[in-house]
């Protein structure tokens, strides 16, 4: 019996069922997640690539020293 005739018997129909089920549902929590978030946090998650520093918990930047005692790297 060859590789061919065995591949050939299979029912390989599932799979892209599944995968296409499996997207279909991480896009429906992503996008319910992305719609229930609040505006503040959409603000500070937009703001993330143009964020230079740490924020403290109260979302209030932190002072940043630009001297070259402060830098790191």
């Amino acid at each position: 019996m060859r590789m061919t005739d065995l591949v050939s018997g299979l029912n390989l129909t599932l799979f892209p069922i599944i995968g296409l089920v499996l997207f279909g549902l991480v896009f429906v929590v992503v996008l319910a997640r992305t719609l229930s978030m609040s505006r503040r946090r959409a603000k500070d998650a937009a703001s993330l690539p143009l964020d230079d520093g740490p924020t403290d918990p109260a979302g209030a930047e932190r002072d940043t020293d630009d001297s070259e005692e402060g830098r790191h790297g």
